[in-house]
């Protein structure tokens, strides 16, 4: 009998598993309240979700970049060995089998992680559910998904329990062989409460929304208004016998030539000046008068420089808010490697940490089975980035060795990415 077999009456076990104060909690799906606290955003976290919606730089940041980076962090079951650095992987055994089954394949669990970096990322919070009608239903078989804690609440019904939200105004029950594990960054202060960087960061995506329309406000006046074009009264133009009829016949030739020029940006009137014939001793009196500002050079240095503030503070490489640019192969090398040290690895962490104690643990206690490896050590879920190590360009000092016949010919085509 398999382990997940074995474990087929967790869902009823799952109380007994609750830690508020971890990294992840398991909620029994048959035991909602409306009191419950789980289920309640502060305003904080809509309004990191709302500059997620609305602010460019933190959608790629963290819905792109990070969240595409960690949909390609492998999980595994491993040993946090006594005495040892990183926890070692396990290939085999209830453990190895259980995060075999979490996300019903590979896909499903890049599909988890990417999801959870932004819910992590952003209000702090999110929630891996597990939906299946019945507990005979291998775990890889279920429905997994990640929702967030406004997708989730309390059943409004007379038998308690929980509902997902699927549309607008539509609350499905979640079946109650469901399995749902809430897993969050925890508040220095408050364990128990959810926190992100975003929340920090909130006073300066305010200054840069504050920015942009001052960018925005300064170039619709320009557009809106280009200015006064003053012409000499006492000089005649000529205009063609089509204008005369108007109150001012020059002025309507040239709103009627600007407006074919805009529907046809390509015509040749639209590439060659207007030929007006007029006074000599006139022309050096015609004048182009403009009431709209330029944008402000400082203000885009400001913006640059609260762009640079936020990326510290989201603990992000500033290029990928601010964009690659010109950096060359070796720097965005470079970049990778530092990016999987310190801006992924730690979201890595805090998601196999949930999900050791959210997931993995319970459901091996549930089936009967160790959380101790055959080493002795404690058994974690934990994570791989091999997938995502750059390795540098060598193929240059490749080539310069292979002349001074200092490596092989494979040497050469393996430093050249050739088979």
């Amino acid at each position: 009998m398999s382990p997940t077999e074995r474990a087929k009456d967790f869902f009823t076990m799952a109380p007994r598993y609750r830690n508020a104060d971890s990294l992840a909690r398991v909620i029994q799906a048959a035991q909602g309240t409306t009191q419950d606290r789980l289920f309640q955003y502060e305003s904080w976290q809509a309004e990191g979700w709302a500059f997620f919606d609305s602010l460019g730089e933190l959608q790629y940041a963290v819905g792109d970049w990070l969240a595409n980076a960690m949909s390609r962090v492998r999980l595994t079951a491993a040993e946090q060995v006594p005495g040892g650095d990183e926890p070692e992987p396990l290939t085999e055994g209830p453990a190895a089998y259980l995060m075999e089954q979490l996300g019903g394949g590979i896909a499903g669990r890049a599909a988890i992680m990417k999801s959870l970096a932004v819910q992590v990322s952003v209000p702090g919070e999110g929630w891996v559910v597990a939906q299946r009608a019945d507990a005979r239903i291998p775990l890889d078989q279920a429905d997994w998904s990640v929702k967030s804690t406004e997708e989730i609440r309390p059943g409004r019904g007379k038998g308690g329990g929980y509902e997902v939200r699927v549309d607008d105004n539509q609350w499905d029950p979640l079946g109650l062989e469901a399995l749902p594990v809430r897993i969050w960054n925890p508040h220095p202060r408050w364990s128990w409460k959810a926190n992100s960087a975003v929340r920090a960061a909130i006073p300066i995506m305010r200054t840069i929304e504050l920015l942009n329309r001052r960018i925005i406000a300064t170039l619709v006046s320009r557009l809106a208004m280009n200015g006064l074009l003053l012409i000499p009264q006492e000089y005649m133009i000529n205009t063609p016998a089509q204008y005369q009829d108007a109150a001012d016949p020059f002025v309507a030739m040239l709103i009627d030539i600007a407006g074919k020029n805009i529907r046809e940006p390509g015509a040749a009137t639209a590439s060659i000046p207007i030929p007006i014939k007029f006074a000599a001793e006139g022309i050096e009196k015609w004048k182009h008068l403009t009431f709209g500002d330029a944008v402000d050079k400082e203000l885009i240095e400001e913006r640059e420089k609260e762009l640079g503030r936020l990326a510290t503070t989201l603990n992000l490489p500033a290029e990928v808010l601010k964009g690659l640019g010109t950096v060359n192969h070796w720097t965005s090398w470079q970049l990778a490697e530092d990016g999987i040290k310190l801006h992924i690895s730690p979201v890595a962490e805090l998601i196999v940490g949930g999900l050791t104690v959210g997931y993995l643990q319970p459901m091996l206690r549930a089936a009967g089975e160790s959380l101790v490896g055959p080493n002795g050590g404690k058994i974690v879920a934990w994570y791989d980035t091999s997938e995502l190590t750059a390795r540098p360009d060598k193929s240059q000092p490749a080539a310069l060795a292979h002349e001074r016949v200092a490596i092989s010919d494979a040497a050469l085509r393996r430093e050249s990415g050739l088979d």
